[in-house]
């Protein structure tokens, strides 16, 4: 018979007096067979839960892998992008509205030009008062007014 002083006891917390004859191999302490079952099925709860835990987050990936359209970016890239469209859709109006006032006074300042160039024409036909000069400068101002008009419609935006 062994002598008590080369026996361990029971490292169970119940204050067991029993000698330990099984030592875990993971925490180094000896238990007795009741305590050594305890301590075992202890471990395998400990397994349990962090199995469970795996499965937890196994599963929120393969929900994040699926449903990338829940990723809580994807609301800030979706806000981000109707805010920007929305700005833009105002710049574009102001900018139409802008061509549109300088088109308009450009438009009437061809229109006066023509205008003013019909009734040097006309006077020119009715008093038959024109030389050769007068029809040099007529085409002139006629082709000035049609590059005018021409540019009109080349016009680009930066």
């Amino acid at each position: 018979m062994a002598s008590d002083v080369t026996r361990k006891h029971c490292a169970s917390s119940d204050a067991c007096k029993q000698t330990g004859i099984a030592v875990c191999e993971g925490c180094s302490q000896a238990f007795c067979t009741k305590h050594f079952i305890h301590h075992r099925q202890f471990l395998g709860d400990q397994i349990d839960a962090v199995i469970s835990e795996y499965d937890q987050v196994q599963y929120a990936l393969n929900e994040q892998k699926t449903n990338i359209d829940s990723h809580p970016l994807m609301k800030q890239i979706s806000d981000w992008e109707k805010e920007s469209i929305v700005k833009i859709q105002e710049k574009a109006r102001e900018l139409r509205q802008e061509l549109i006032q300088k088109n308009t006074i450009h438009l009437e300042k061809l229109s006066k030009k023509l205008q003013d160039l019909s009734e040097q024409l006309k006077l020119g036909r009715e008093h038959d008062s024109f030389v050769e000069v007068d029809i040099g400068n007529w085409k002139k101002s006629l082709n000035d007014l049609k590059e005018n008009l021409a540019l009109n419609s080349i016009l680009r935006i930066n």
